[in-house]
């Protein structure tokens, strides 16, 4: 995929490694270009990792919002990377250089990103358990003082501009979707702060099965069984799923809302059509994602477009056009792309 590469100047570096006490040198990139730059240093012999984010799309007050809800979850038994200020500064920096970045600094996670031997069903039941609990306490969370909770969503609004041009079906299934969700009711037990990208790239996970969570740049203010369907998405991939092959989704349903149930109730009527409804929206922002690196939207060449990813784009437009369950339709992204799915 095509990555937005910005180039983050030395004099920033310096910056930054003088507001947290560092040498400019320990800094080291873990990963970067998209729309974070993330890097890794130790100070006092603990790991840290550093997100600076373009102040124009991650402004500051947004940033303190995910930070205070990081924190609030982490007090309360979430295993969630907290946020960590600046020595004698703030819980988030501003950096002004070249167009100013917002800067916050998060305890490393231990362990690492999940292979796919990990993502068997004790992993989903725990995250299950996980997303349970964050979603019990958001029911009851209140900012700090000076947070605006109102900042800790981001836009949800579905981007209709990335859908290619001749492709009013497939925003139709959009429109269609998105009409219905809005009539769903937004109550105490069912609406409130989610993580909003829940899948095995934003978590860590040690030798004993132990799951940290980061990567809350998505927090919103969503219906619950959002992030139930994000995770149970991102879930299909982990295994084979072919057409009219319920068994591992089935599977994965149960272990997840297994561990879920332990520690809050969602509704039956939310696990039912509600749900589906939701892994069909995850589906068309996938497809419309995918569709935006390449600019298909704008204009873009399909020719430009890797052999691969046009065999992606190609199942996921069928599947949404032909109106074929998620749970039916789902398939191995990356098996897709490499051609032997």
């Amino acid at each position: 995929m095509t990555h937005k590469e910005v180039t983050i100047e030395q004099a920033t570096l310096d910056e930054v490694a003088r507001r947290y006490g560092v040498p400019p040198d320990s800094l080291a990139e873990l990963s970067g270009g998209w729309v974070n730059h993330i890097y890794g240093f130790e100070r006092d012999g603990a790991k840290y990792v550093l997100r600076l984010s373009p102040a124009a799309t991650r402004p500051h007050e947004l940033v303190c919002a995910e930070a205070d809800w990081i924190n609030y979850l982490s007090d309360r038994g979430v295993p969630a990377a907290r946020v960590v200020g600046a020595p004698g500064g703030d819980m988030v920096e501003d950096i002004s250089l070249q167009g100013g970045f917002t800067v916050a600094a998060y305890e490393r996670a231990p362990g690492h990103l999940p292979g796919r031997s990990e993502l068997g069903l004790p992993f989903w039941n725990r995250l299950g358990g996980i997303t349970g609990r964050m979603h019990r306490l958001a029911k009851d969370y209140v900012p700090a003082a000076g947070i605006d909770r109102s900042r800790a969503a981001v836009d949800g609004e579905f981007p209709f501009g990335s859908i290619p041009a001749g492709q009013e079906s497939v925003i139709a299934v959009a429109c269609a979707v998105l009409a219905e969700m809005v009539t769903w009711p937004r109550d105490r037990d069912s609406w409130g702060l989610i993580h909003g990208d829940l899948h095995p790239n934003n978590l860590f996970v040690t030798e004993a099965g132990e799951i940290t969570l980061f990567d809350f740049d998505e927090c919103q203010e969503n219906w619950f069984v959002v992030d139930v369907a994000t995770a149970l998405y991102f879930g299909m991939w982990s295994e084979h799923v072919g057409q009219g092959n319920r068994g591992w989704y089935r599977d994965l349903l149960d272990a997840f809302t297994n561990g879920y149930a332990r520690e809050n109730a969602l509704g039956s009527e939310w696990l039912g059509d509600r749900l589906q409804l939701s892994l069909k929206c995850q589906e068309l922002w996938c497809y419309a994602t995918i569709n935006d690196d390449w600019h298909l939207g704008q204009g873009g060449c399909w020719a430009d477009v890797p052999s691969g990813w046009k065999r992606v784009l190609e199942r996921y437009r069928r599947n949404i056009e032909e109106g074929i369950p998620v749970a039916d339709g789902g398939f191995n992204i990356w098996k897709v792309e490499a051609g032997v799915e």
